[in-house]
């Protein structure tokens, strides 16, 4: 277990930059996006929001959250009782841990933190009902370990794995 006192997380900012030098997630493609303008000019256009979770003053997690929506196949509207085919959601857009925190669950952790902080900034004032990720498909049952299920209407044509978790049944542990 990691002590809680060993880390904090934090809105990322121009200031943050500077860590990014030796981030590595182990997944090139997202270390390349990560050490681009592209990646902070994002957050300015207000196109996502970045949290970042420090481990022992080392940026240990890069987490990036967006506005989304889920549609769902006819049963599944049917079965929640939804008026609408489509239901509003908060998208974990990106999400690296650093390569060398593996051991830590500080992945696990970060969306622990984002789920709480969906539950407690925004579902209230804004009308969310549904987390979304889309997942490698070797990760789909770490995310299905934390509640997450797959999307019965995947909806495009995507390598990954679209997911959603339903926060009217997330039970933190």
């Amino acid at each position: 277990m990691t002590d809680p006192r060993s880390f904090f997380v934090d809105l990322f900012n121009e200031d943050d930059l500077r860590y990014l030098g030796g981030f590595d997630c182990g997944d090139q493609i997202m270390n390349d996006f990560y050490k681009t303008e592209e990646f902070f000019q994002e957050m300015q256009l207000g196109l996502n929001a970045t949290y970042a979770l420090f481990f022992k003053g080392e940026l240990a997690v890069l987490c990036s959250i967006c506005a989304d929506r889920i549609n769902l196949a006819q049963d599944e509207k049917e079965e929640n009782a939804f008026p609408r085919g489509a239901v509003p959601a908060i998208k974990i857009a990106r999400i690296g841990r650093e390569i060398r925190f593996k051991e830590n669950r500080l992945g696990k952790l970060m969306i622990d933190y984002i789920i709480l902080k969906i539950l407690k900034d925004y579902h209230k004032s804004i009308g969310v009902r549904m987390i979304t990720l889309d997942a490698y498909p070797n990760r789909v049952s770490f995310y299905e370990d934390l509640g997450f299920k797959v999307n019965k209407n995947q909806g495009r044509n995507n390598p990954n794995v679209s997911m959603r978790l339903d926060i009217f049944d997330y039970n933190p542990e």
